[in-house]
């Protein structure tokens, strides 16, 4: 699958050309990041603090587990700009963990079995999302596994 079509699947028709300043208008320039982003998984989360929500949904629809972790947890805890929505929040971390970000995966295990952070207390998914954190090489989390 070429990576236009990931990013037409993903919703970005018309936020192709506004990721970035950087990449306004250029979609070479844009899909050539887009190909970084997707090979590497190497973005530095900086560069992308003072996007507006609809570009990191647009970043995190590329699959980079850090934008979605970062996106989840500004849906979690709020912002000036965006309200708390605990199912976005929970769609968003799911997703990171989902990437192989094994601290997502333990975090939302946590938040399960606790019942915390707006999350309904849930031990079968605790213990779900433990196992792929300790699947995704956190080592932590196979060591609470192994309790």
């Amino acid at each position: 699958m070429n990576n236009t079509f990931k990013l037409a699947s993903c919703g970005l028709i018309i936020s192709l050309f506004s990721v970035s300043p950087v990449y306004a208008g250029n979609l070479s320039a844009f899909l050539d990041k887009a190909q970084d982003v997707l090979e590497k998984n190497d973005v530095d989360i900086s560069e992308y603090k003072e996007m507006s929500i609809d570009k990191l949904e647009s970043l995190c629809c590329l699959n980079d587990s850090k934008i979605c972790s970062q996106l989840g947890e500004i849906y979690l805890k709020g912002n000036k700009n965006q309200k708390i929505d605990v199912t976005k929040a929970s769609m968003y971390l799911d997703k990171a963990c989902k990437l192989k970000n094994g601290e997502v995966c333990a975090q939302l295990s946590e938040y399960y079995l606790k019942g915390s952070n707006g999350f309904k207390k849930n031990k079968e998914k605790a213990q779900e999302y433990l196992s792929i954190a300790c699947r995704s090489g956190y080592k932590k989390a196979c060591e609470l596994n192994n309790l």
